[in-house]
């Protein structure tokens, strides 16, 4: 893809496949730990991405919503994949203020009660609630464990596995916080679920 600098030439979504699979390259970097290539392969599909999405008059993208939803993806994962390369590599202000906005766009997209299937913002509050921790913040983190818990409860075929990560998490936060009995019962109360769902020797879960 070649960048234009005439935006009042007509966009499509052909113009988003070169920093969208951008993005998927750094989420793959990002999983084998190789930083380094997940920073500039992200920072090129963020330029690419805000500058499309920032400079293409709003007629254009009103006339063409898949387009429109498109962009908006792109920057959301932008801020979400930045955020999660603060959590692996100790960079609470990258961590905590990229997650921030993550949250916050997926929040303008899906509201706080989201339907159907997509487990996006219960992802996006716990991983918020990471940066929190990071940033030794622990009675925010808490609270954005809750929020995702309360999110994914409200998908369509919530079972107790689909909030196991944020209930962990929450134990975890308790245990910072010094709540060391709530931090038991919460962990105690993961397990259970788990065990119920996996057996008691477990070896086929990722958790």
């Amino acid at each position: 893809m070649v960048l234009r600098s005439d935006f009042s030439l007509s966009l499509s979504v052909y113009d988003t496949e070169e920093p969208s699979t951008n993005i998927i390259s750094t989420r793959h970097a990002l999983m084998i730990s190789r930083y380094d290539d997940a920073y500039s392969m992200l920072d090129l599909a963020q330029d690419i991405g805000m500058s499309l999405q920032n400079n293409t008059p709003k007629e254009q993208l009103d006339s063409n919503p898949e387009l429109r939803d498109e962009l908006d993806t792109l920057v959301r994962r932008s801020y979400h994949h930045r955020g999660c390369i603060g959590l692996h590599v100790n960079q609470p202000d990258i961590s905590l203020t990229n997650h921030l906005k993550f949250t916050q766009l997926l929040r303008e997209k899906l509201g706080d009660n989201p339907k159907g299937k997509d487990q996006s913002l219960g992802v996006a509050w716990n991983e918020l609630g990471n940066a929190y921790l990071q940033n030794k913040r622990w009675g925010e983190g808490v609270s954005c464990f809750k929020k995702s818990i309360r999110a994914l409860e409200c998908l369509e075929g919530s079972t107790r596995i689909t909030i196991s990560m944020p209930l962990i998490s929450l134990a975890f936060a308790y245990w910072l916080e010094g709540q060391l009995d709530q931090a038991y019962s919460t962990f105690g109360e993961a397990l259970l679920d788990r065990e119920n769902e996996y057996g008691v020797d477990d070896t086929s879960s990722f958790v």
